[in-house]
């Protein structure tokens, strides 16, 4: 008499096992072997494609923010920012909860968007602004002024792409109003952050 796999229903022989199982686990473990390297990589090839898909770094979201949060805390070294960022560790404490504030802030104002899914946006979207800093570091030595233009042309790209993942995400025609006033809110906090600081 045939028996039946009571994962996937495959019709088994008398003693034979099924291998579903053991094909899913390593399906997951080639799954995890994909590094961030690799992730930052497919992102610059089709940055729109991989928008929408906000498991595309699979639980490494928070690790490219902070990847981000450092780059920028190394403008410390190369471009001088005035009285309150004189530390390394200032300024990317404060671009990390610059992101972390603006996701926040974009799922409250965005209702439909849960705060998982702002964050994979943002950090997805910030992937631009850690490749655009690095080579502003590169071009840093050369001119200060050409290395303040790539970075702020990185934030208007990390913008773009969250406007991007926001309308892959719903299709709202307030999309842009929504992402605007959640921009100006985050940017006033970070403001008043930075008075206290």
């Amino acid at each position: 008499m045939r028996k039946f796999c009571t994962k996937c229903g495959r019709k088994l022989d008398k003693d034979e096992v099924c291998t579903c199982e053991k094909i899913k686990k390593e399906n997951r473990e080639i799954k995890t072997d994909i590094n961030i390297i690799d992730k930052i990589s497919e992102f610059l090839k089709t940055p729109c494609k991989t928008l929408k898909n906000l498991n595309f770094l699979d639980g490494n979201e928070y690790i490219i923010l902070l990847l981000s949060s450092l780059s920028f805390g190394f403008f410390k070294y190369f471009i001088p920012f005035g009285r309150y960022f004189r530390s390394f560790v200032t300024v990317a404490l404060l671009a990390f909860l610059f992101f972390i504030i603006f996701a926040s802030i974009l799922s409250i104002v965005k209702k439909d968007i849960e705060y998982k899914d702002a964050i994979n946006i943002v950090s997805i979207s910030s992937i631009i602004l850690l490749c655009g800093n690095l080579i502003a570091l590169l071009f840093s030595s050369l001119s200060i002024i050409l290395a303040l233009v790539i970075v702020l042309f990185s934030l208007l790209l990390f913008i773009l792409y969250c406007y991007q993942g926001l309308i892959n995400q719903n299709h709202s025609e307030y999309t842009a109003y929504e992402l605007s006033l959640s921009l100006f809110t985050t940017i006033t906090i970070m403001f008043l952050i930075t008075i206290i600081l």
